[in-house]
């Protein structure tokens, strides 16, 4: 290797070439200190600002249908039959518009992570609730709401869930439901 010939001719140069060729236009280049290489920046990504993100729904649409296991068998329950999800006793459960309850082995965060969140919105801890299953919504003490949902719920299954939004997700819960 000619050592006459310095780092930075060997940048320019590499420069010069690259200007020559429409593929290298404005990818930059670096030169790497360990091998004595000259580098092009592999990834050139422009960054807008979107009001609305995607969040890969592309690839993982929020109408997929979710499996929920029922004694031996798994039960497909669309998104659109789904009222609400409420937590007792350390199980999660699902409720559909027709008032059948299915217990469901996910988590609540990684169901809310899931679930199209214009269509669903987690009350408190231990519940998330879809908007078009509000039959009405009724002002507490200390800033809660009740919610009181369309489906009812056969009495076989026992008390019913507490559907109370806590107070600190009382004023988004408001704004979300009349949006």
């Amino acid at each position: 290797m000619d050592k006459s010939i310095e780092n930075g001719s060997y940048e320019e140069r590499g420069r010069q070439l690259m200007r020559e060729n429409d593929t290298f236009q404005n990818r930059p280049v670096t030169m790497n200190q360990k091998n004595n290489l000259l580098e092009i920046e592999e990834h050139m990504y422009i960054l807008d600002d979107v009001e609305k993100p995607n969040v890969f729904r592309n690839m993982f649409p929020y109408s997929e249908i979710p499996k929920i296991p029922f004694n031996d068998r798994i039960v497909p329950v669309k998104a659109d039959e789904i009222a609400f999800f409420y937590s007792e006793d350390k199980n999660n459960h699902v409720v559909t518009h027709t008032g059948a309850v299915y217990i469901v082995d996910s988590t609540m965060d990684s169901l809310i992570t899931d679930l199209d969140p214009e269509r669903f919105y987690r009350i408190s801890r231990s519940c998330i609730f879809a908007k078009d299953a509000v039959e009405c919504v009724t002002k507490l003490l200390g800033g809660r709401l009740r919610v009181t949902p369309k489906v009812h719920l056969s009495t076989n299954i026992g008390p019913a869930p507490d559907l109370t939004v806590s107070r600190s997700r009382a004023d988004d819960f408001l704004v979300w439901l009349e949006s």
